[in-house]
């Protein structure tokens, strides 16, 4: 495990360790601490380690929305004027470019792009890699760019595979729907199932199954596979948050 004093992060008190995980935080139960946490400390932290700042990419950025959240707190932090930050997703033809949230706030210098960059220096994957059909090839891509650092937010339904299928997706049901970005990213799915006649019950089916492919020991073994050394898991107390995770890696 990781000694307390590891500069790279704020401490927070932890009741809870993993032994597959250098350091393992526990935050305490509010339904922000989660967001908190990854916006205000584990990122502008992330920045100020890396000793030239350089190009932050948000993999996956969709909209903009997080981004633009991301660039306010670097902003207060003081550290928004060291950063070249871009934001890559591969269906951003598909995204007008009016709802872009940094672009149209006029704020910040974001630059938004459908392919990879040569280069990037510190990577965030906000809730997007668990689209992907193969984590470990979208790693992969990540460590092409030559990042010294990767912070993954994301799901780990993973428990409640051991459930039966109708108790895990009520149970998945209960704690996606309390999140806003959950009932979002649940309704492509209520559209899709509505357009074939087929019911919201299996509407619900359909997501649980999607979002439970992977574990945060998949994520953790792909990164390693890629060439990064997980440094640092934050765990969420909340029943909102409770399957989220925030995994923090280094390159080897």
């Amino acid at each position: 495990m990781a000694e307390p004093g590891n500069k790279l992060f704020q401490k927070v008190p932890s009741s809870r360790q993993e032994e597959s995980f250098l350091e393992t935080v526990v935050l305490p139960e509010s339904n922000i601490a989660f967001f908190d946490h990854f916006v205000s400390i584990e990122i502008p932290n992330l920045v100020r380690e890396s000793p030239t700042g350089g190009i932050f990419l948000d993999f996956g950025c969709g909209n903009g929305s997080m981004l633009s959240i991301i660039c306010d707190s670097l902003r207060n932090h003081g550290l928004n004027k060291r950063l070249q930050i871009m934001g890559y997703d591969p269906n951003l033809p598909k995204i007008d470019e009016d709802s872009r949230v940094g672009r149209k706030k006029k704020i910040y210098e974001i630059s938004y792009t459908d392919s990879l960059p040569e280069r990037a220096d510190i990577i965030v994957a906000n809730f997007s890699l668990h689209h992907a059909d193969s984590i470990k090839e979208e790693l992969e891509k990540v460590a092409n760019l030559g990042a010294t650092f990767v912070t993954i937010a994301e799901y780990d339904f993973s428990k409640l595979r051991a459930l039966p299928e109708d108790q895990a997706v009520e149970e998945f049901k209960r704690g996606f729907q309390a999140s806003e970005a959950g009932l979002t990213d649940y309704e492509d799915f209520r559209r899709q199932a509505m357009r074939s006649g087929r019911s919201v019950d299996e509407a619900w089916r359909d997501c649980y199954l999607f979002h439970q492919k992977y574990s945060k020991e998949d994520f953790s073994q792909a990164l390693e596979s890629a060439g990064y050394s997980p440094m640092r898991i934050v765990l969420p107390s909340g029943r909102q948050d409770k399957y989220k995770f925030i995994l923090t890696a280094k390159k080897k």
